[in-house]
């Protein structure tokens, strides 16, 4: 019977007048590279394949400490700039924080939401249900209806503008845990069910980066250069994603493996 996988070890970085506290543990059996990642929480972890000593982890964090250090600066920044969280009764549609009202209903059930009227006056999501369970699964179910609505119509303004685009690619929504969208090789390109939370501008990026990979397949430089040619201030747009509340797993930084999707 093989042996228990040792418990995570916890180490702390000092680096440049920073302390960083860290996290060594072993990843799934899947695992067979270590992965360095600096969470949007904060959290540092090291990843390491099960069976490798978990003094590698301690010394791949320190090789990577110049890198390490910024990550973490630029989560804490990003932190200190984040919109305001949503709340029970405060929820994002496109960028704006709406007021939802939560009505008990036996008959007609589902959402309506009605955009602010002016910048000085709130949006409002009307959620008609039997429960508050049933109100939150069709508050997410409307909001991948919403995204996919949302997404069709801005891939239709901005197909013109990606010269390899010679028709729309196929779009589906689904409930992504650590990406705003991602691209198969297929050509299908995927969006996080609750994407249009995020103002219109963001949603363009998301696009715009997943339409990218149907020319470039990977990370690499020339992707970061087409996607540059179709959106020069691309960066802008990625560090307001990262600053952006998600209501899920926040999406890690990982140094040693490439990162899928956005």
């Amino acid at each position: 019977m093989p042996a228990a996988p040792s418990p995570p070890e916890t180490g702390h970085l000092c680096h440049h007048g920073e302390t960083i506290p860290y996290t060594v543990r072993y990843g799934s059996a899947a695992r067979s590279r270590m992965a360095l990642r600096v969470m949007l929480d904060g959290r540092v972890e090291i990843l390491l394949p099960q069976g490798m000593p978990l003094a590698r982890g301690h010394v791949l964090i320190r090789q990577r400490a110049d890198w390490v250090a910024r990550q973490w600066q630029r989560v804490r920044q990003c932190r200190l700039a984040s919109p305001a969280p949503e709340q029970h009764d405060r929820r994002y549609v496109l960028g704006t924080l709406c007021k939802v009202e939560w009505l008990v209903a036996r008959s007609w059930h589902g959402v309506t939401w009605r955009p602010p009227a002016s910048p000085d006056i709130e949006g409002r999501l009307i959620i008609s249900a039997k429960s508050e369970s049933h109100a939150e699964a069709l508050l997410h179910r409307w909001y991948a209806q919403k995204t996919l609505e949302v997404c069709a119509d801005r891939l239709n303004f901005l197909k013109d503008a990606v010269p390899w685009l010679t028709a729309p690619p196929p779009l589906r929504v689904r409930r992504l845990c650590r990406r705003w969208g991602s691209c198969s090789n297929l050509g299908v390109v995927t969006l996080a069910s609750l994407l249009c939370r995020l103002p219109i501008p963001c949603i363009d990026y998301v696009l715009l980066h997943e339409l990218t990979h149907l020319a470039v397949f990977n990370h690499s430089p020339a992707f970061y250069a087409a996607l540059s040619r179709l959106l020069p201030d691309w960066q802008n747009y990625r560090r307001q994603l990262e600053t952006f509340p998600l209501p899920w797993q926040p999406l890690a930084k990982e140094h040693v493996s490439e990162p899928l999707g956005i």
